[in-house]
C-alpha cells in the first residue's frame, strides 16, 4: 500500500488479519495488535497495542482523502495512494465513478436517470468499519447505478456513471 506523508511516498507491505498484522516499510517492520476502529461523526478513534504499547489514535479523512491522524502529541497528514488513484478515475471524462476498496454498499441514494448536482451524495460504501461516500464530480444525470444496498463490491468496480 503506497503511503504518502509530507510529499514522501514510501510503500508498506501489510500481512495478517484486520485486527492483527505486521506492517513493514524498507527497513521498518511494526507489529500491530488489537486494532479496533469507532466512528464518531467525522471523526476515527483507532486503538491498538503497536509493538507492545498500547495507543489510542484519533483522526479523520477530509474532502481531498487526506487522513489527518494524532497520537501522544503528534499529528500526521497521509494519503492511502491506492484511494488517490480511483479518486482520479472518478473525476475522468467517462463519468463512472468505481468503488475505491473492496466493501459493502450500505446506501445507494440515486436511480438510473435522476439529475444531480455536483458534489450530491451517489453510493455509501463500508469497507473495514470506515464509511466512504461517493459523491458526484459534476451536475448531471445519472446515466446507470451498478449497486444497490447490501451489495458486496470490489476495488475499482464500477457504482454508478454520471453524464454531464
Amino acid at each position: 500500500m503506497p503511503i504518502e506523508v509530507a510529499g514522501t511516498t514510501r510503500r508498506w507491505h501489510l500481512l495478517g488479519t484486520r485486527t492483527e498484522f505486521d506492517a513493514r516499510c524498507a527497513d521498518s517492520t511494526h507489529r500491530i495488535e488489537r486494532l479496533s476502529r469507532a466512528r464518531s461523526g467525522d471523526d476515527l478513534d483507532v486503538d491498538a497495542v503497536v509493538d507492545g504499547r498500547a495507543l489510542r489514535v484519533l483522526g479523520g479523512i477530509d474532502g481531498s482523502g487526506v487522513a489527518h491522524w494524532q497520537a501522544d502529541g503528534f499529528e500526521l497528514a497521509a494519503t492511502d495512494l491506492r484511494l488517490r488513484g480511483a479518486e482520479r478515475e472518478r473525476t475522468g471524462r467517462s463519468g463512472v465513478l468505481v468503488a475505491p476498496m473492496h466493501g459493502r454498499v450500505t446506501q445507494a441514494c440515486v436511480a438510473a436517470g435522476a439529475q444531480v448536482a455536483a458534489g450530491a451524495l451517489l453510493v455509501v460504501i463500508e469497507a473495514m468499519k470506515m464509511e466512504h461516500q461517493i459523491r458526484a464530480p459534476h451536475a448531471g444525470r445519472v446515466a446507470s447505478l451498478h449497486v444497490r444496498a447490501g451489495d458486496q463490491v470490489a476495488a475499482r468496480q464500477p457504482l454508478v456513471e454520471v453524464t454531464a
